[in-house]
């Protein structure tokens, strides 16, 4: 059976998508056409790219209310959502307190209860009646990472939906990852999650699903690989600097990402709420001790 794999870099990261029994004529046309939506998602979300549409309400929402395009507002708006639905674990609007932790290379950087009231998503008002979103406070700035990717997927699944393709398996970086259909032989298709440790893997089935990794990010070091702090935990007020892992599958790729990260950055209280509250959802954890289904 002839396969087509398409790869690309975009958000950060490298893209894979493998499409059976697609002829390579009509995949590099697929191909061009995820690369274009990949880029229109960068350039409506990214807050490291200075020309993207999160960017300038960054730079604009504390001085004025500011005109978001229709496909932001949702996405602010999806972004609302969660933020409720997991008691403030999931917070988009932390920008400036992991780019500070980053800059000082400080992950032992605490906040005060007041010093958190300045910041993130309760300082982020949105508009419906005109489409605006607004900034109570000049400290806050919105940060995608924990979502871009998993709306990006979800576009791009509804793309080739469209294109009459039925079987695909999709990852942005290994860490976020969908399939569609059944695997060409039969069956769902079958993937593996390592261990922090090297020891006993994750495996999972996936058919019409996806799932999303959080945890530290690994990174070589002159004599050994480290790991990074990138996740800020509102709940506990500090950078997340356990060396564990959270994944998250689901029906929806957006879904898997946001509670990855949510569930990551959560203090017992919101970890415990999310598992109510989104029973749908499988959740698995990685300490030293193995991956265990929550």
């Amino acid at each position: 059976m002839q396969v087509f794999h398409y790869t690309c870099f975009a958000m950060g990261t490298r893209f894979n998508v493998v499409i059976p029994g697609l002829e390579n004529k009509h995949g590099e046309i697929i191909g061009k056409e995820i690369s274009g939506i990949l880029n229109e998602q960068e350039l409506i979300m990214s807050c490291y790219r200075n020309d993207s549409e999160v960017s300038a309400i960054n730079r604009l929402a504390f001085k004025q209310n500011a005109k978001v395009s229709d496909e932001l507002y949702e996405i602010l708006k999806t972004c609302d959502y969660y933020y409720n639905k997991t008691l403030g674990a999931f917070d988009p609007a932390l920008l400036n307190i992991t780019l500070k932790a980053k800059n000082q290379q400080d992950t032992t950087l605490a906040f005060t209860d007041n010093q958190l009231k300045e910041q993130g998503w309760s300082q982020v008002i949105l508009e419906k009646n005109s489409s605006t979103v607004r900034f109570n406070n000049e400290g806050v700035g919105i940060d995608l990472g924990g979502f871009g990717k998993g709306w990006a997927m979800e576009k791009i699944i509804s793309h080739l939906e469209g294109k009459g393709i039925e079987k695909a398996f999709i990852s942005f970086g290994e860490s976020t990852v969908s399939a569609m259909g059944q695997h060409p032989l039969g069956g769902p298709w079958q993937t593996s999650i390592p261990h922090i440790k090297n020891r006993k893997n994750l495996d999972l089935q996936l058919k019409d699903e996806s799932f999303s990794v959080s945890g530290l990010k690994e990174k070589a070091g002159e004599t050994d690989t480290e790991n990074s702090s990138h996740i800020f935990s509102p709940g506990q007020k500090s950078m997340i600097k356990e060396n564990f892992r959270v994944l998250v599958k689901s029906n929806s790729a957006i879904q898997s990402e946001i509670l990855s990260t949510a569930i990551i950055a959560s203090n017992d209280k919101q970890k415990k709420h999310i598992l109510d509250a989104f029973p749908e959802a499988k959740v698995y954890e990685c300490r030293n001790n193995g991956w265990l289904e929550k």
